[in-house]
């Protein structure tokens, strides 16, 4: 083993927690730079947003990749996906100051972490696992949540500035404010250049995009608790590549207002009162010709996703008691088509058939923080879901015959469409025990059901590649989780956190091979309902070795199991982590990072007798990062670094599904790269 590996990779056995965080005020001079992420708990992570871009970052995601648990899944440089517990996609809830936001593409070229960029909020909180009933339906794996402060009172400003060489990335930020008397209003900004980038073996990767994207608010602020906001979101990207994949995107474009009401009120036991509300809409095109060559058949899809949903809620007193009632809504409609492009567009697939998923939910929770006499807290949510597609009776007619979304589904499952309507029973206990002066022991138990999503229910892809066909009746997941962590320490932090997942119904996508509910045996990706376990292990730690040295790392593994078959669930990642180190001197703060996963050996690569899902077996990884922070006054510091030193050519296990060819993509991730960055907080 090279000497750099051994030393670097010592630390990673101590197990901890690594996102970069610059501790210190825009005025004071370079302390110590804490690689530790913000616990509030043992399983959740809250990175400040001021404090976490010492590396600059193209994607939101990338920056989530620190949190201990937390694993990425890459189609290029743009759209990459946070895996959390091994869960994935609409098995997390992802929310921007409350609101949901569902992609418009049926490659998901576009998650929801993907409009919202990590730079124009303030406070980014990942929950691993299912920490609460008011986080709105489904959330088995857990909860990412892009939080935005209202402004402190004055004018703030901060621009910043970041240049990364491989792939010639360009981001431009700027956030400014403007508060008096609590009156206040907020705009923030982000632009970014990307080119392809190359990998660690110098091939070049096709990932180049332009994303912008701003945030403009106004309200007003009456007390702590008491506020009116508005807010419109808008994100556009454009010309965005996707390695191996059939299609690229010429844009995406996503627009979200919202708007929240609280106020503190004395009426009984009822003492605070809250109501928000928002609507979001997604508008994307991929194809095969106008970003790449192409000599054979043009293909567009133009797909749209509109979500709308609100929240009201009531916190009441009850003697020591503090209780969170209410009730929300969530709807989302998602129409795509599939054309052949020649000298007239022919319709080829409707792709989702204007499917609408509604969602009316009723919760009540007994939160952590009530009373120290009995730490205790529990929630109980119901959820009506109604499930209709207007479009799936849609005939198509072309060289492979006719066809519709219905028979495609009559084919495979034997049933067709019909408005599909559930009864979704969520609920939670936690119990905290306090041990030492400030450790605590957390047991909770969950049972959480999580609806099909858009894709799994209504897809309906027929093409000469393979055909990717939804299950109209799949019946929901139901999560039973069992999960105990342990957390002691407050500045210097150690916590580990241990899971079982017991999945009923786990909803799986797999190969046709006329197994049990599928009628064909044509290796075509269809879903079915299955028996899963999910275990796992997270551990982090953030201690202060030396007053000017501070160590931080972090280590989790899941294992992931198909009951039925007894065989590895496919797309699970390896055992995973990473460790930090930063060092102060005369000013300067130097900090290593190394990011590492083990060899993944459980895959399902055989869609004869799986899902053929994973590609390979794939082998370890160990990368180095490398940054300089210098504080050149009051208002302006300076980041200096490098990623990957030692240019490691590799590839994360997890990988990108593609709806034109259903066929698995594992993307390398980025070779070595310099970057500087400079910001100005006025």
């Amino acid at each position: 083993m090279q000497l750099h590996r051994l030393l670097l990779g010592v630390p990673l056995l101590l197990a901890g927690s690594p996102a970069f965080l610059l501790a210190e005020e825009a005025t004071e001079l370079p302390e110590l730079l804490i690689l530790a992420d913000r616990y509030r708990s043992d399983r959740t992570t809250a990175l400040s947003v001021k404090d976490s871009s010492i590396f600059p970052t193209a994607d939101s995601a990338e920056v989530l990749s620190t949190v201990p648990g937390v694993a990425l899944s890459r189609f290029g440089g743009h759209g990459l996906e946070p895996i959390i517990r091994g869960q994935q996609q609409n098995q997390l809830n992802v929310t921007a100051d409350g609101s949901f936001t569902y992609g418009a593409c049926p490659n998901r070229m576009d998650p929801p972490t993907s409009v919202s960029q990590f730079s124009l909020f303030d406070t980014v909180t990942v929950e691993r696992g299912y920490q609460s009933v008011s986080r709105g339906p489904g959330g088995s794996g857990g909860a990412v949540r892009f939080e935005r402060e209202i402004p402190a009172e004055g004018t703030k400003g901060r621009l910043g500035s970041s240049y990364n060489s491989n792939g010639s990335i360009y981001s431009q930020v700027l956030d400014a404010s403007h508060s008096t008397e609590g009156l206040y209003g907020r705009a923030s900004a982000q632009r970014i250049d990307a080119g392809n980038y190359e990998d660690g073996a110098d091939n070049i990767i096709r990932s180049s995009f332009m994303q912008q994207s701003f945030i403009v608010e106004g309200g007003k602020k009456r007390s702590e608790r008491s506020s009116t906001r508005a807010q419109l979101q808008y994100s556009e990207t454009e010309d965005a590549l996707f390695p191996g994949a059939g299609m690229d995107s010429p844009y995406t474009r996503a627009l979200s207002p919202r708007v929240e009401h609280s106020q503190e009120v004395d009426a009984g036991p009822l003492k605070l009162l809250s109501a928000s509300g928002y609507y979001s809409r997604v508008e994307h095109l991929m194809d095969n010709y106008s970003l790449r060559e192409n000599n054979s058949t043009k293909l567009r899809v133009p797909a749209d996703s509109d979500t709308f949903g609100g929240t009201v809620s009531g916190e009441f007193q009850l003697g020591e008691e503090r209780i969170l009632a209410g009730v929300d809504l969530q709807q989302n409609t998602r129409l795509a088509e599939r054309f052949a492009v020649g000298q007239m567009e022919m319709l080829q697939a409707v792709l989702w058939p204007d499917l609408s998923i509604r969602q009316l939910g009723f919760f009540i929770e007994r939160g952590d923080t009530v009373t120290p006499k009995l730490p205790l807290s529990m929630g109980l949510r119901l959820d009506l879901v109604r499930a209709e597609a207007d479009l799936a009776d849609r005939q198509i007619c072309n060289a492979m015959g006719c066809t519709s979304p219905e028979m495609l589904y009559q084919r495979y499952y034997g049933e067709g469409y019909t408005p599909q309507d559930e009864v979704n029973p969520t609920a939670y206990l936690r119990y905290r025990l306090p041990v030492h002066d400030d450790g605590e022991v957390v047991f909770s138990l969950s049972h959480v059901t999580r609806t099909a999503d858009a894709t799994e229910r209504s897809l309906a892809s027929q093409s000469m590649m393979g055909n990717w066909v939804g299950n109209p009746t799949i019946n929901p997941e139901r999560h039973r989780t069992l999960d105990v962590g342990y957390k002691i320490g407050s500045e210097d932090i150690f916590s580990i956190s241990g899971f079982a997942n017991s999945v009923d119904d786990y909803i799986l996508r797999d190969s046709a091979r006329g197994q049990d509910v599928i009628r064909q045996a044509d290796g075509a990706d269809v879903y079915r309902n299955i028996r899963a376990t999910l275990l796992g292990v997270e551990s982090a730690l953030s201690v202060e070795l030396l007053p000017q040295l501070r160590l931080d790392s972090s280590l989790s593994f899941v294992r992931g199991e198909d009951e039925d078959r007894d065989a590895p669930l496919p797309q699970i990642p390896p055992l995973f982590g990473n460790t930090s180190l930063s060092y102060v001197f005369n000013g300067f703060t130097i900090a290593a990072r190394t990011r590492y996963a083990a060899t993944q050996t459980r895959v399902d690569t055989d869609p004869t007798v799986g899902t053929g899902r994973d590609i390979q077996e794939t082998p370890e990884w160990f990368v180095t990062d490398i940054v300089l922070v210098q504080r050149l006054s009051q208002n302006f510091s300076l980041n200096l670094g490098v990623m990957n030193l030692f240019d490691r050519n590799f590839a994360g296990h997890l990988n990108r599904i593609n709806t034109f060819d259903p066929v698995e993509v594992q993307v390398n991730e980025p070779g070595r790269s310099f970057f500087v960055r400079l910001e100005a907080v006025l």
